[in-house]
């Protein structure tokens, strides 16, 4: 065998080694797999649940006074805020 090439099929005592390995090596990739899956639907789950139980704060057709505009802005912002936690977790 050449130094950089593949063993033969069949070559030598570690062939089975090898198989038991990668059947290992697929199966904890394939699990990491399906809980990436998994963690994934149940973010947009969670984005999904916010969004139809919290509105985005709808800006009046008037701000009364400064200290209103100011309170619209903080609740707007604590909305997403809370959004973009959701759609980073």
């Amino acid at each position: 065998m050449t130094p950089g090439s593949l063993p033969e099929q069949g070559s030598g005592k570690g062939e089975h080694v090898d198989e038991r390995m990668a059947a290992a090596d697929l199966k904890h990739t394939l699990e990491q797999l399906v809980e990436a899956d998994r963690d994934r639907n149940d973010a947009a789950r969670a984005i999904s649940d916010y969004q139809a139980k919290v509105t985005e704060p709808a800006p009046p057709s008037v701000f009364e006074d400064l200290e209103a505009l100011l309170n619209f802005y903080l609740r707007r912002q604590e909305y997403y805020h809370t959004l973009q936690q959701r759609q980073d977790a």
